[in-house]
């Protein structure tokens, strides 16, 4: 049987897509670090560094880079894609990190793989969700709820549809199906057994160039004064301009 377009594309996520938007430099790749501690640093640095720590949808390891870089040794990473496996273990050792008896990759369905999974301490969905229709994207909230165990935590990050310039993001990557905003994702992680729900709008470092220019700094300033004043006139929050929204859920 002949291949649908989203196994397809898939199958070469990186190399159809992903490979345009990858760091080239190392410094490159710690601002994406950067930007993984500073929304999810705080419940990630509370746990025991051998918790159990499912990165699913690893795409090419920053998160699993992020966690081995902290001390964690327990460390499941999944995806779909045996290219983004690939690249996600050429980086680690580019980098120099070991992930040999810390990390088990895995190219493996999530639905499947979720519903016959032990228990983890902490379940990751970095730019996942949206990836998927409302239906099965709804199912991978509850088999995410399903496999945690009670102590455990669920970090999202999802394409912002609060965000009046939402189309350059979402509309970007072909394979997004769907989005959320702050109160449907909400609505959603509720519905399926999360409890305790916390959403931000992304938080976005200084890149290395920005950090290293001061003429990089002020433009970065100028445009964010331009979002704001735009957001007065809508009579929106100025902070609603950001690619993303993060989710932190606990049952």
């Amino acid at each position: 049987m002949e291949k649908d377009y989203r196994e397809k594309l898939f199958e070469k996520y990186f190399s159809l897509h992903y490979s345009r938007v990858l760091p080239p430099t190392k410094e490159g790749w710690e601002w994406v670090i950067e930007r993984i501690d500073i929304n999810f640093g705080d419940v990630i640095s509370k746990l025991p560094k051998d918790a159990a720590i499912l990165d699913l949808g690893c795409g090419v390891g920053y998160l699993t880079y992020y966690l081995l870089k902290k001390g964690f040794t327990n460390i499941h990473a999944l995806d779909v894609s045996q290219e983004q496996i690939d690249v996600a273990k050429e980086s680690l050792k580019k980098y120099g990190v070991d992930y040999e008896g810390s990390v088990q990759f895995s190219v493996t369905d999530a639905f499947g793989f979720l519903a016959a999974s032990p228990k983890y301490d902490l379940i990751v969905m970095l730019d996942i969700l949206d990836h998927f229709d409302k239906e099965r994207s709804f199912e991978l909230m509850k088999l995410a709820s399903d496999s945690l165990s009670p102590s455990g935590a669920f970090l999202s990050r999802t394409t912002n549809m609060d965000n009046p310039l939402f189309g350059q993001y979402h509309y970007a990557d072909f394979t997004h199906e769907s989005g959320f905003s702050p109160a449907s994702i909400t609505q959603c992680l509720n519905a399926v057994g999360f409890s305790r729900v916390e959403v931000y709008y992304e938080k976005i470092p200084y890149s290395y160039k920005e950090k290293r220019s001061l003429y990089k700094r002020l433009k970065k300033k100028y445009s964010r004064l331009k979002l704001k004043i735009l957001a007065n006139f809508m009579g929106i929050n100025p902070e609603v301009f950001t690619e993303n929204i993060t989710v932190i859920a606990r049952s």
